[in-house]
């Protein structure tokens, strides 16, 4: 069973408008800058997770953390620990920015594939 970690990386000015956040940096820095920030992301994620996690980018600028074994609870705490880190972290100047959020796959009989589309 897994209990899956979504999280979308944004700048805090585009918190709630996540789909200008790719835009507005690479308009803002150029895609260099943008493809650095998403290298620096995901060095910060598997820092923080297990050998057995598993840490893959599904798009733009949204990742997804698988946990298996994992409660609720032990996810949020990854949560907060991934957060600490981006708040000490930037590059060029530009702080790494994300929002996090859980969601947990509760039915064995449910199948990976079909928790995504929740």
């Amino acid at each position: 069973m897994f209990d899956p970690l979504f999280f979308r990386l944004l700048d805090d000015s585009y918190r709630f408008q996540a789909n200008h956040y790719a835009p507005f940096i690479n308009d803002t820095f150029g895609h260099q800058t943008g493809d650095e920030l998403l290298k620096i992301t995901s060095q910060i994620l598997l820092k923080l997770t297990r050998q057995e996690d598993i840490v893959a980018r599904i798009g733009g600028y949204e990742f997804v953390i698988l946990l298996p074994r994992t409660t609720e609870k032990q996810a949020q705490e990854m949560i907060g620990r991934i957060m600490d880190e981006c708040k000490v972290t930037e590059f060029n100047g530009i702080k790494v920015s994300i929002s996090l959020g859980v969601a947990c796959k509760e039915n064995p009989s449910l199948d990976i594939c079909s928790f995504f589309l929740y």
